[in-house]
């Protein structure tokens, strides 16, 4: 959309396509529609507040954009994300008191729906969180010692289903 990294300049956007998949009809879950295609727009910056304003606008030019493109019997479908929104509760062992920030940043950015994940491409649509990643996550981290205690409450995700921290509480013992 012309002009939108002027009004946000950190704009970050994952575009993810999803095949045979008419994702704005609640008739089509979890079944093919032949000739359609979803595509699934993550967009994130620091004023997301501002930017819910535009996500109509931003979604409506990508549509007429690739509308453009297509195959003539092709439908294009630009739809946001399906977010399942998780918790995590720590407590982690550390001669480093301080460490709390570092593992937070850590959690956040592997999680992360647009450049999170293990190939920092973002999380993959569908694969669940497993309190093991959480555990390797956080104990490769420089400074901890252990994770002492974590309690994850996380969804079973659909295919097509990202993921979103919702609160994450990390406490940090000497």
């Amino acid at each position: 959309m012309p002009g939108i990294l002027d009004k946000y300049p950190d704009l970050k956007v994952r575009a993810i396509c999803h095949p045979n998949r008419d994702m704005e009809g609640e008739r089509a879950a979890g079944t093919e529609q032949f000739g359609h295609i979803s595509v699934v727009l993550a967009i994130k910056t620091q004023n997301q507040k501002e930017l819910v304003k535009d996500i109509f606008d931003i979604r409506k030019y990508v549509n007429e954009y690739l509308s453009k493109r297509k195959i003539i019997s092709t439908k294009i479908h630009v739809v946001e994300p399906d977010y399942q929104e998780v918790r995590i509760n720590l407590l982690i062992a550390s001669k480093k008191v301080d460490l709390k920030n570092s593992v937070q940043n850590a959690v956040e950015e592997f999680l992360d729906p647009i450049t999170g994940g293990e190939d920092k491409n973002g999380w993959t649509p569908g694969r669940n969180l497993y309190l093991s990643d959480i555990y390797h996550l956080v104990e490769e981290i420089p400074g901890v010692d252990h994770v002492i205690q974590a309690e994850l409450d996380a969804p079973e995700l659909k295919a097509d289903q990202l993921i979103k921290l919702k609160e994450l509480i990390v406490e940090v013992e000497s």
